[in-house]
């Protein structure tokens, strides 16, 4: 089973503090004991099944961008912006976006202990990365995953990012993201 790293999660922890009891108490509801003990304590560098964040996710996203059908897109996005804060948003910002793309494999790595994410194409305005070695993810596990891509998009200044997907392989899926 493949493993992440829950710093997804201790950034969450974060937004719901900032958005209030409520909201927090709405995320709660959606899940189970044993979860909210997990959620509760985790520290951003303690691996967690990376179904098991799947599932915080979700819950999350029903609280957080309830009318968002591509809300673990949007949710993903959102916590990769707030993650890369300080210096890793300004270099971000400074360098080539195609240095940074060639890098989203690194940063995989750093995020979760089994799966390759490879550059296939690379122009100018466009992107295909590839992701493979791993056990089959959920469609929410991977609209996720993707969604932090974009977000890493997004620091870089590209704007009006669309993506493909491609889920039909097991063990290899693929994004195919464009951009102005």
């Amino acid at each position: 089973m493949p493993n992440t790293k829950a710093s997804d999660i201790t950034t969450l922890r974060q937004m719901f503090k900032e958005r209030g009891p409520e909201t927090e108490k709405e995320f709660l509801a959606e899940l189970d004991a044993e979860t909210i003990r997990t959620y509760r304590t985790v520290t951003a560098n303690t691996w967690i099944p990376h179904e098991l964040e799947a599932r915080i996710m979700q819950a999350a996203v029903k609280a957080l961008f309830p009318q968002d059908e591509r809300g673990l897109l949007a949710l993903g996005a959102h916590l990769a912006k707030i993650q890369f804060t300080g210096m890793y948003r300004a270099f971000l910002g400074l360098a080539k976006r195609s240095f940074i793309v060639k890098r989203t494999g690194m940063i995989w790595r750093l995020f979760n202990d089994q799966g390759e994410l490879a550059v296939e194409e690379l122009t100018e305005k466009s992107a295909v990365l590839v992701l493979k070695g791993i056990p089959e993810l959920t469609a929410a596990e991977l609209q996720f995953d993707c969604g932090y891509v974009v977000g890493i998009l997004e620091l870089t200044g590209a704007k009006n990012i669309r993506v493909t997907e491609d889920y039909q392989y097991p063990n290899a899926w693929s994004w195919n993201f464009t951009w102005e």
